[in-house]
């Protein structure tokens, strides 16, 4: 039993080591019409973190990447934006960022009932 223990945490510390030296890469995605966002992606092995702080809106975020069974890959950021105060928001991605790829906004105030607020196309500057 203490051999599958010690062997449990070594790789438990060998998995965390791994993300904490995976390589950041930051991109600057804007959403256009009809939003008005333009925020700084860091992703950092599966985890994303993105703000936007300008004229439009200050948002603050947070996510991850990962596959979606008959979708692809997306990239999910979930945050808050003082241009819909007191609604937490959800932006959904296509993964690899390229210019032209698909994004849909959701929202929700209640915590209960996720709705789509809006969709079209991101560009990568």
């Amino acid at each position: 039993m203490k051999k599958i223990l010690v062997a449990a945490a070594a790789a438990s510390l060998l998995l965390s080591a791994g993300s904490a030296l995976a390589k950041s890469k930051s991109y600057v995605i804007s959403l256009g019409d009809p939003f008005c966002v333009v925020a700084n992606v860091t992703v950092t092995g599966q985890q994303l973190a993105a703000n936007e702080n300008d004229a439009c809106q200050t948002f603050i975020g947070g996510g991850f990447v990962g596959s979606v069974k008959r979708v692809g890959r997306k990239a999910i950021i979930g945050g808050i934006s003082s241009a819909i105060p007191g609604a937490e928001i959800v932006i959904s991605l296509d993964y690899p960022f390229v210019t032209g790829g698909n994004y849909t906004v959701y929202g929700t105030s209640d915590g209960k009932s996720l709705n789509a607020v809006g969709s079209g196309t991101y560009t990568v500057e």
